[in-house]
């Protein structure tokens, strides 16, 4: 014992600090004022601010910082990772408790919104060195930070921007897109959004005309803004366009205009080459109102997966709760596109078995756990503020749960032909158990009358955006338009999970009489669909949502189902007459609205109007 500290006296403990000065400041020794978001000294030397203060072990009391001189926007990801479950339990998911971890690999985030993530495979990867690993995919960009980044066509960029009409059309579009698509696509956050598209027409009017710096950073957002443009200009119906805000605006002229634009913008930032989520969600949002073919379509599903993958939105990172459930909506949108993509060319899942288990499902609402949605819709209590349950999170996470449940279901037909007895029992307690957790959420939804029986009052059913913009908005406190819809959507993912298992199991038996039940089955599903799908059709206020089921191929595959067993199978058919009417009358019905639609012409419908002539 030294002499300086005598026995018996308590010794002073030091504990390092925490420093709560920016990591510029540090390293450039200058006297910082913790202003967020951006000091003054970074503000004026337009360095990136970012703070640092550590985080304090419980057990030593040492302060764990990342070194200073490191980039704050990359990180090396944990590589521990717990065994994931079966992704069945999926209503119920609780994120506190499921046993993921955070991703393995490294991200690393450069100029322009660029994220790139880098596997623990790739063959310059060394534990405990990740950042080596950045070296052999970043690019040095020797620009100052008020200059946009080198891959960037600014010139190119700017010719895009001459396509956006006036603020009153462009507030138009972006209002209809928010009526349309949103509620079936929620794939934007919306408050960041309208703060970049309000800074974006500040430049604009400003006779000085200086750029956001935001936008100059990551220029990618012109192309979101103009996809976006395209798809709100494009859902607005020809009988609303001549309108006091869109007179003198020619509608065709506009929506090609828009389109083009889209496309070169995203060209102009090699957005491949360098992919953003803006860029990426631009892409996705382009292509859902445009009409590939089968190959075009397949070519670009798996691309978006790969450049997914390559911005780490397979992974669970250590990121802000409302950046994370962006990313993972963006992720969980692109694994539904997988299936629909699979479904309509037969090509295997771009997904392996097994890559969608453990991973963290969306959120049904706004900063609440999915396992308290249930709570939350109970509590008649005005409290809670943002964390309130989402109609339109609703909707979106049991579409995301129907994919991931469609995903081992083709899987496993495409491994194994015939899925074995034991895949069977497994996949129809899953079946069975998303189905009756679907229908906990279509019981909380409040409505007048049912929807999905086709039953609605009168001024429901007759409603109109323009009429009553009230009735689509996103809420479950009182019944509306949106909620109805939904209701609806949701009858038809119970069916639609239904028939893709029981089309697995088409042709397993020898025996007559198990292929003509099994068939007669399947064929009732289909007309069970295609009569919930005629409640949409025929009801007016649903209008702003029935380009979703343009572009979507469950309704042409019970058509096809159908008009297959009644000319295959006709002594089946012909035994119940009153059925077999009604079949082709649901068959018709969905013929005449895909012929509205101008989509006569593709081969999925030639094939389905051959087959109605041969009956």
């Amino acid at each position: 014992m030294s002499a300086s500290m005598p026995m018996g006296e308590d010794r002073k403990i030091k504990r390092p600090r925490l420093v709560l000065a920016c990591v510029e400041c540090r390293r450039r020794k200058l006297k910082c004022d913790k202003a967020e978001p951006q000091c003054k000294n970074c503000e004026r030397t337009g360095e990136t601010c970012v703070y640092n203060t550590g985080t304090r072990d419980v057990s030593t009391g040492r302060v764990i910082r990342r070194e200073d001189g490191e980039n704050p926007s990359e990180q090396a990801l944990p590589r521990e990772r717990n065994p994931s479950a079966k992704a069945v339990d999926c209503l119920s998911y609780d994120q506190t408790t499921h046993g993921c971890s955070p991703a393995q690999g490294y991200m690393s985030v450069q100029r322009g919104g660029h994220l790139q993530y880098i596997g623990q495979s790739f063959w310059g990867f060394v534990n405990g060195h990740e950042g080596l690993s950045k070296r052999f995919f970043h690019n040095h960009d020797n620009r100052p930070s008020g200059m946009p980044p080198e891959h960037v066509s600014s010139v190119d960029l700017a010719l895009c921007l001459q396509s956006i009409p006036t603020k009153p059309a462009s507030d138009a579009f972006l209002r209809s897109f928010h009526i349309s698509v949103s509620p079936i696509f929620p794939l934007l956050e919306h408050s960041q959004f309208e703060l970049e598209y309000g800074s974006l027409w500040q430049c604009f009017w400003n006779a000085n005309g200086i750029i956001p710096s935001k936008l100059v950073e990551d220029p990618t957002f012109i192309c979101l803004l103009l996809a976006v443009m395209y798809a709100g200009a494009i859902n607005i119906p020809e009988e609303d366009w001549p309108s006091d805000i869109l007179r003198g605006v020619d509608r065709t002229a506009t929506i090609q205009k828009l389109s083009q634009s889209c496309s070169k913008s995203l060209d102009a930032c090699h957005f491949r080459e360098h992919p953003t989520l803006y860029a990426l969600v631009a892409s996705i949002v382009l292509y859902h109102f445009t009409d590939p073919a089968p190959m075009e379509n397949a070519i670009f599903v798996s691309t978006t997966v790969r450049l997914a993958q390559s911005m780490g939105l397979h992974q669970e990172l250590d990121l802000p709760q409302i950046s994370q459930e962006f990313r993972r909506n963006i992720w969980w949108h692109i694994v539904w596109l997988d299936v629909q993509s699979s479904l309509m060319t037969g090509l295997p899942s771009c997904l392996g078995k097994g890559t969608l288990d453990g991973l963290y499902p969306i959120s049904t609402v706004k900063a609440l756990p999915i396992h308290s949605v249930m709570q939350a819709m109970n509590d008649q209590s005005p409290e809670g503020g943002d964390s309130k349950p989402s109609l339109v999170m609703l909707h979106a996470k049991c579409r995301y749960e129907t994919a991931r449940l469609q995903h081992w279901i083709l899987c496993s037909q495409q491994e194994q032909g015939h899925p074995t007895q034991r895949t069977i029992f497994e996949l129809t307690d899953a079946t069975k158990q998303l189905r009756r957790q679907i229908d906990e959420v279509i019981a909380k939804i409040p409505t007048r009358g049912l929807p999905e029986q086709g039953m609605l009052p009168f001024d429901f059913a007759n409603a109109t955006p323009r009429a009553k913009i009230s009735l689509y908005e996103d809420h479950v406190q009182q019944p509306n338009i949106l909620g109805a819809w939904i209701r609806i959507m949701l009858s038809l993912f119970k069916l639609e999970i239904v028939i893709v298992l029981q089309k697995s199991f088409l042709g397993s038996s020898n025996e007559r009489s198990s292929v003509m039940g099994s068939w007669h089955s399947i064929a009732q599903l289909c007309l069970s669909y295609l009569q919930v799908l005629q409640h949409l059709l025929r009801t007016p206020a649903f209008q702003p949502y029935l380009w979703f089921f343009s572009k979507q191929h469950t309704a042409q595959q019970c058509a096809f189902l159908i008009l297959y067993f009644l000319g295959d199978h006709p002594d089946a058919a012909n035994q119940d007459q009153e059925e077999k009417q009604l079949m082709l009358f649901c068959v018709d019905e969905v013929i005449e609205f895909w012929t509205s639609k101008s989509q006569s012409t593709t081969p999925g419908i030639k094939v389905i109007l051959q087959l109605r002539q041969e009956l």
